[in-house]
């Protein structure tokens, strides 16, 4: 019930296309601020739709704990910070993204923003029922659009870091896992990037939860979360205008949201930091050779602390993906389970 009137109040507070949020007299911050900044608006900000989907992510931040005021304060430093600066990230996508005060702003293509508009109720839903601040998921805080110069349109998500407040100088050094239990391209790129699913195979090492209790509310949470990602699809075929659930399934393919990975950050047991953590025990398959000539083994144990989160959960299985996945099993980049 509270947060029902918590989201209607926040419905007439949202229905501007901008919002004013006027601070006390004599804050080191002015005595307003502008949320978004200037150039910056709310994603799909017309019409009723807007007020919906507004509505949605302030809940959101509710169910999340996040207190309003602090997230615009955060949320306008960084927009500004990464619309000025465009930072790229050294991944595939080379997204522009901007870190701090916990959160991170990551563009989005306008593939990607409607993916968000379209799982928004659901992942709404998902949260209040599945765990809410337990998820894995990533934590949408909100979507903007930056307006630049000839109208050159940017997308951009309001997330929840992964790593928030892990300790810069442990940040620099930690292990990074990008996992996808896939073979295709998964070795670390380059040095410094983060290790992928066969530089984890190749030393036969595994996380394993120091308290079972713990280990299955982990995998339990971690099932759900993934549940709610196979369960999502496209509102409308390719062209916009079908409904998904007419079309022939030869032609929409498998539902689900797909292409997402498992941010894995290793760190000394007792770090801070981290949305997600679980004490595991560290074990690494060692080879060594015995006195007789032969080969042995001998398995290494570190106490660690892994902090978790899915993330870049926002790739329908579209028409694209499934040329794009026929062409690399047609190269023998990508096999299914059965070998084919």
């Amino acid at each position: 019930i509270w947060q029902a009137e918590i989201a209607l109040a926040l419905l007439f507070a949202l229905s501007a296309l901008t919002v004013r949020c006027v601070q006390r007299p004599g804050s080191a911050e002015g005595n307003a601020l502008r949320f978004p900044p200037p150039g910056i608006f709310f994603l799909g900000a017309e019409g009723t739709l807007a007020k919906q989907e507004l509505l949605a992510f302030a809940v959101i931040r509710s169910i999340l704990g996040m207190e309003e005021m602090d997230y615009r304060r955060s949320a306008h430093k960084l927009l500004t910070r990464v619309v000025s600066e465009r930072k790229k990230s050294t991944a595939k996508s080379g997204a522009l993204m901007a870190f701090g005060d916990s959160f991170m702003v990551k563009s989005m293509t306008a593939v990607e923003a409607s993916t968000l508009l379209a799982i928004l109720r659901s992942y709404l839903n998902h949260l209040e029922n599945h765990g809410g601040s337990n998820t894995m998921l990533p934590r949408f805080y909100g979507a903007y659009i930056h307006v630049g110069l000839l109208g050159r349109q940017t997308f951009l998500a309001v997330m929840a870091n992964v790593f928030a407040d892990v300790p810069p100088d442990v940040l620099r050094t930690m292990e990074k896992f990008d996992l996808k239990g896939s073979s295709d391209d998964r070795s670390q790129r380059h040095e410094g990037a983060e290790l992928m699913d066969f530089d984890l195979l190749r030393e036969d090492r595994k996380l394993v939860a120091a308290d079972v209790a713990q280990g299955e509310e982990f995998y339990s949470q971690l099932h759900d979360d993934v549940r709610f990602l196979l369960a999502q699809h496209m509102p409308v075929g390719p062209c916009g205008v079908l409904d998904y659930e007419s079309l022939p399934d030869a032609y929409r393919g498998a539902p689900g949201l797909m292409d997402y990975s498992l941010l894995v950050g290793v760190v000394p047991r007792g770090t801070p930091g981290g949305i997600i953590r679980l004490d595991v025990r560290d074990e690494r398959l060692q080879h060594c050779m015995g006195p007789d000539g032969r080969t042995c083994y001998d398995v290494q144990v570190q106490d660690a602390t892994v902090l978790v989160g899915v993330i870049d959960i926002l790739q329908f299985w579209t028409p694209t993906k499934r040329a794009a996945r026929l062409l690399k099993k047609g190269l023998g980049k990508e096999r299914d389970l059965d070998g084919g």
